[in-house]
């Protein structure tokens, strides 16, 4: 039975090599202005169980942008691809391919992966329904592929909410310092919470050993890390701001993001797993000395919970808040009443990204 495992799998290896070729060749006999950007991302996205080199990934970039006409056929091209296979190599290669045009392809490669499709929905890259089902291990990978799209589609739904794009490119402190006084506490919040969502569904990048072994896998988690340590700095940065605001914070706004701190309480080992894990395969320095500590979680905990209690709103919509209902921050009810007062629907319970502009 083992043996006949082995041959099959060296059979599919085989016909993914093939279907390589294949692909490569029409892509060659095409004719057209966008011939060389297929190229570059068939040669990026094979089926062979190795990391691909990055000049192959830079080459995808150099000749897929330049213009936006290049650019959207560019990640039109991937997408196809990506929603076109059954091989989880060649879907979790595309959303290595698409991490990367994230991080290093500009705004017009950002733009273009934020607006396709036009449709939007938390199913953006389409991969809810993916399945690899060669073997008990591509059946495994194939679920790790699916949370990592969901990885992705969060990571585009935060950057939209923000108005700017979580890449890694340095930003003037002083202009991010004024960006962020200049935004409304309502605004503050709501970026806090989307930034929260991010890092709560990196908090899931775990799998079974046999999964996390593999090389293709561990070059996704590097670059998941990176995602991540961003999203962490960006909001401790933030809540360095509230602090400095919280007097003037509605019991509200004050709630929403005592959740965010038990949330983050939740996720904190999870997260500094993948900050550590991260740093061995990257070895390019620390980064689970960002996480929050218990002590500093629980400091937060007791300002927020403090302004809470004792942070009244003069508006009508808030004097409710006077009428007993001190302890009801601890509630389901509560948290969905604190975000409706901010006018912000929980991400996770769905929304369209219409509602939000993309400058």
């Amino acid at each position: 039975m083992a043996g006949w495992i082995k041959k099959r799998i060296k059979l599919q290896e085989f016909m993914g090599l093939m279907k390589d070729q294949v692909s490569l060749g029409r892509a060659m006999a095409k004719a057209g202005q966008f011939s060389q950007i297929d190229l570059a991302v068939l040669r990026a996205t094979g089926h062979e169980e190795h990391i691909v080199e990055e000049e192959t990934v830079k080459a995808v970039l150099e000749v897929g942008g330049g213009s936006r006409m290049r650019v959207s056929h560019c990640i039109r091209f991937i997408m196809d691809r990506l929603n076109k296979t059954h091989s989880w190599i060649v879907a979790l290669k595309c959303l290595l391919l698409i991490h990367k045009c994230l991080h290093e392809g500009g705004f017009m490669f950002q733009d273009q992966l934020s607006i396709h499709p036009s449709t939007g929905g938390h199913n953006y890259l389409n991969l809810s329904k993916f399945r690899d089902t060669s073997s008990a291990f591509t059946w495994a990978t194939s679920a790790w592929v699916r949370w990592y799209a969901r990885f992705i589609e969060q990571w585009i739904q935060t950057s939209r909410s923000m108005g700017t794009f979580l890449d890694l490119k340095k930003e003037d402190k002083s202009l991010h310092r004024e960006r962020l006084m200049s935004l409304a506490s309502s605004q503050l919040v709501k970026e806090m919470i989307n930034l929260e969502e991010l890092l709560h569904e990196g908090a899931g990048w775990e799998a079974e050993d046999f999964v996390m072994e593999h090389v293709l896998v561990k070059k996704a988690i590097g670059l998941i890390t990176k995602t991540t340590g961003k999203a962490y700095r960006e909001l401790k940065s933030q809540f360095e701001e509230v602090t400095e605001r919280i007097s003037t914070l509605v019991r509200p706004e004050a709630l929403a993001l005592l959740d965010v701190c038990e949330r983050l309480s939740e996720d904190s080992m999870s997260l500094l797993q993948l900050f550590e894990t991260g740093e061995s395969i990257c070895n390019d320095g620390a980064s689970g000395h960002i996480v929050y500590t218990y002590f500093e979680l629980q400091k937060l905990k007791e300002t927020l919970r403090h302004a809470s209690l004792h942070n009244l709103s003069a508006s009508p919509q808030h004097t409710y808040l006077e009428q007993g209902h001190s302890q009801m921050w601890k509630s389901a009810r509560w948290e969905r009443i604190a975000i409706s007062n901010l006018g912000i629907r929980d991400t996770r319970k769905g929304f369209s990204f219409s509602e939000f502009d993309f400058n």
